[in-house]
């Protein structure tokens, strides 16, 4: 896990910092649907932000600066949609 300050991921998550788990995309099995929009990172490389169409939340990013790597958002519990990180904390 690690905390991303680019200015992108300050302007997306509306926070000093993304925290966010670095995965093989190999690694990563997404069911049910998502949406998202790509736009030119701090590296100047596309990165596309996928969400629930749902909740709005974020789920995962894709940045062509990081081949082969997905950048999967950090929760602490479910949520309503039923995504969650198996293993999670279980407040």
């Amino acid at each position: 896990m690690f905390q991303c300050h680019c200015r992108d991921c300050q302007k997306f998550t509306g926070s000093a910092f993304a925290a966010v788990i670095g995965l093989p995309k190999s690694a990563v099995t997404v069911t049910g649907a998502l949406k998202g929009f790509t736009k030119r990172g701090d590296s100047g490389k596309p990165t596309e932000r996928l969400f629930c169409p749902e909740c709005g939340a974020s789920v995962m990013d894709e940045a062509e600066a990081a081949p082969g790597l997905v950048m999967i958002a950090s929760y602490d519990r479910k949520l309503g949609t039923g995504w969650q990180m198996k293993g999670g904390v279980s407040w």
